[in-house]
C-alpha cells in the first residue's frame, strides 16, 4: 500500500512570516501619490459631448448645464485627484468626473 499521508509543501507559518516581511503596499503608494500630484493644474478637455458630460459629472459647485457647456467650450483644469476621478475647475464652478472622459488639452 502506498502512503498518502505526505505533508504539503505549503506551511501556514512560513506564509505568515513571508507576509510580514514582504508588505508591498509601502512600495506602491508613494508612486501613485506622486502621479496624482503631477496631474493637478493640468489643462483638460472633454472626450465626450456636452450632454454626456452633464450625465457623467457629479457637481461640486455650480449648475450642471453651465458646467457642461463651459467645459465643452473652454476646457478646465484638474484641481484634485481622487482615485480615478478628477475634480475639474471651470469658470462656472467645479465637478467630479471619471478620468476616462477627459484628455489633456
Amino acid at each position: 500500500m502506498s502512503n498518502n499521508n505526505k505533508k504539503p509543501n505549503f506551511s501556514l507559518d512560513d506564509f505568515k512570516r513571508w507576509m510580514r516581511t514582504n508588505d508591498g503596499d509601502d512600495d506602491v503608494q508613494p508612486e501613485v501619490e506622486h502621479q496624482s500630484s503631477n496631474l493637478i493644474g493640468v489643462a483638460v478637455e472633454p472626450k465626450i459631448d456636452e450632454d454626456r458630460i452633464q450625465a457623467k459629472m457629479e457637481v461640486e459647485d455650480g449648475y450642471p448645464e453651465d458646467l457642461a457647456l463651459d467645459f465643452s467650450e473652454n476646457g478646465g483644469v484638474i484641481a484634485n485627484v481622487d482615485g480615478k476621478y478628477f475634480l475639474i475647475e471651470v469658470d462656472s464652478g467645479s465637478f467630479l468626473i471619471h478620468r476616462a472622459y477627459v484628455r489633456r488639452s
